[in-house]
């Protein structure tokens, strides 16, 4: 396996994240709340995945 896969996994998550999270801003600006909360738990819940992945991949 590449060395390098572990930290390009956990990059690539991390900047889908950053971009759910600017949805779930720009949702908010345009005054919905839900929206804001259901973008905002996929950021978390993508973030956490790559975390993952990125120590699994790590490991093997």
């Amino acid at each position: 396996m590449n060395a390098d896969a572990p930290g390009l996994v956990l990059a690539a998550h991390v900047i889908v994240a950053f971009v759910f999270l600017g949805f779930a801003v720009a949702g908010l600006a345009a005054g919905s709340p839900g929206a804001f909360v259901v973008r905002a738990v996929l950021a978390a819940l993508f973030l956490g995945l790559g975390i993952a992945l990125h120590r699994t991949l790590e490991r093997s």
